[in-house]
């Protein structure tokens, strides 16, 4: 529920039309058992919301890297940073399932 709220209101500040259905019916559609993973990500997968999604993923890439390595005055290959990797890597395979999901469904 608490991805669904984030981001529905991502959206919002964007000025990206949300789609047709509720976010209680998104929470649905992506809960059922038997409803497989993409089919969530299907309503997201639109030419706008895909660049949105897209920019703030290398906004956030970029200033994780900034913040942990204070501006690249320290080395990022620490492993105290692996935390920050698994969040990155996490971001980025998400990202891509997206893309994947965009054009494969795409008109």
């Amino acid at each position: 529920m608490f991805t669904a709220a984030v981001l529905s209101v991502t959206l919002e500040i964007f000025a990206v039309p949300l789609p047709e259905i509720s976010v209680l019916d998104f929470e649905k559609i992506t809960m059922k058992q038997n409803t497989k993973f993409n089919d969530g990500l299907k309503l997201l997968a639109t030419k706008k919301r895909v660049a949105i999604i897209t920019a703030s993923w290398l906004v956030g890439i970029v200033l994780l890297l900034l913040a942990a390595t204070d501006l690249f005055t320290q080395s990022p290959f620490r492993g105290q940073y692996l935390p920050m990797y698994l969040l990155m890597l996490g971001s980025t395979l998400m990202t891509a399932r997206l893309w994947w999901v965009y054009l494969k469904t795409k008109d």
